[in-house]
């Protein structure tokens, strides 16, 4: 009797468990791909773009409000160059996004939703031209904000220019101080500079000459002081130049009992900044001076003083101060008319504007800059921004000071650009629309 047997069994494995990990894995897998599709139809829905105008249209609103009781750069600093800032609306803070923020998803939006996305054809040729028009106006205007230089120009009018001090000049301090024999105002190079609002620069001025020459240290590198001592050589510097304590806003105080450290009994000591208006902060910071063939000089420099600290040295002496940031223009403003109109029985200008004449080469061009007819030039643009009255110690008499914001910008031309393949595009956009419907019209009474 014989016995069989049959072969064993191959084990078998469920196929449940790698299908299940296949499964999981690839899960894994598609959540990138879902989420970049969810930021690609986010970006590229027309609902964004309702959304970001709405409010761009709300920032544009509040602005406008806002300047009655503010000047114009205030204005602009809060809300259109910000990513965010709160406003009070009927005692309620609310946090809202500024426009340098809703400029930029705008951007995002015209490229992924307006180009990436859309079917090229002869028929959407006008719109692609015109999403591009609107791209590169936004690029536009993100150059100019990266690097144009921003600044005011106070002038005052020209009649009042007969009021100078014994020696036939101005005040200290004065925006105009180049006068003729006779105690009149030229035009020179005070009418052409313009001044930034809060960037600060440490100059050192031979005390001979009484005319700035160096600027010794730029903001942006003063800035670096505040984390400790910066020392400076060469670069056109008459000596070494240390520089420690920077403080965006401070007051001058008498060193106080126990303090470690003062220069002539003074302390510099920094106070919370201005959050809203920055101009109104007064910063400072402690200099070490290394004149050759003498000891080293310590001081503070406080763009609050009123006059600039004097370093003796073997050449004469130098006066250190912080200045604002200047730059010149390439033509002089002289004011020779300030309107203004009140609103009536109140203090609340209605309107306001200034007649002023351009000098360019010797050659004078009257030019009148309102509200909202700002004065361009060779990539400079003026704009009324505020006014200030002052009076006259002598007198008694009142006289205008007009002020104006000024901006260069290299990206001046590109709106003209922009806003011409706008036209372009719309034009082009609508006119195909009118002749195919004409056509379909035509076919359909011969039909």
């Amino acid at each position: 009797m014989t016995s069989s047997s049959s072969p064993p069994k191959a084990p078998t494995t469920s196929p449940l468990a790698p299908a299940a990990s296949a499964q999981a894995g690839a899960g894994l897998m598609a959540w990138p791909a879902r989420i970049g599709r969810g930021l690609l139809a986010l970006f590229s829905s027309y609902l964004l773009a309702v959304v970001v105008l709405l409010l761009l249209l709300l920032l544009t609103y509040l602005g406008t409000l806002a300047q009655q009781s503010d000047n114009l750069y205030n204005v602009q600093q809060r809300y259109f160059d910000s990513l965010f800032f709160v406003e009070d609306l009927g005692g309620l803070p609310v946090p809202l996004p500024g426009a340098y923020l809703l400029l930029a998803i705008l951007f995002v939006n015209l490229v992924v939703g307006g180009l990436a996305r859309m079917k090229y054809t002869w028929s959407r040729a006008g719109i692609v031209v015109t999403h591009v028009g609107m791209a590169v106006l936004l690029v536009g205007s993100f150059v100019e904000f990266q690097v144009s230089t921003k600044g005011y120009l106070a002038l005052y009018e020209q009649e009042e220019f007969q009021d100078v001090n014994e020696n036939g000049v101005w005040d200290p301090g004065e925006p105009f101080d180049d006068v003729d024999g006779n105690g009149q105002w030229t035009p020179g190079e005070a009418g052409s500079m313009y001044l930034s609002h809060y960037d600060w620069d440490l100059t050192l001025t031979p005390a001979r000459s009484g005319r700035r020459t160096q600027v010794v240290l730029p903001f942006d590198e003063l800035v670096r002081a505040a984390d400790g001592p910066v020392r400076f050589e060469g670069g056109g510097l008459p000596f070494p130049v240390e520089v420690w304590g920077w403080a965006p806003n401070a007051r001058v105080e008498r060193t106080p009992p126990r303090a470690t450290y003062g220069v002539d009994g003074l302390v510099l000591r920094a106070v919370p900044e201005h959050p809203e208006k920055k101009e109104h902060n007064r910063p400072g910071c402690y200099v070490r001076l290394y004149p050759p063939g003498s000891a080293p000089i310590e001081l503070i420099a406080w763009s609050a003083a009123q006059v600039p600290f004097r370093a003796q040295t073997a050449d004469g002496g130098w006066d250190v101060a912080l200045d604002k940031r200047g730059w010149v223009l390439p033509f002089q403003v002289r004011l020779d008319r300030f309107v203004r109109r009140m609103y009536p029985g109140t203090n609340m200008p209605k309107e306001y504007s200034s007649h002023i004449t351009k000098i360019e080469h010797d050659v004078p061009e009257g030019r009148h800059i309102t509200m909202n007819e700002p004065l361009r030039h060779k990539g400079y643009i003026l704009y009324q921004s505020s006014y200030s009255t002052e009076t006259l110690p002598k007198t008694g008499r009142e006289r205008n000071i007009s002020v104006f914001a000024v901006v260069e910008n290299p990206a001046d031309r590109i709106p003209w650009f922009a806003v011409g393949l706008i036209f372009l595009g719309l034009l082009y956009h609508f006119g195909f629309r009118l002749v195919r419907y004409l056509g379909a019209e035509a076919r359909r009474r011969h039909a």
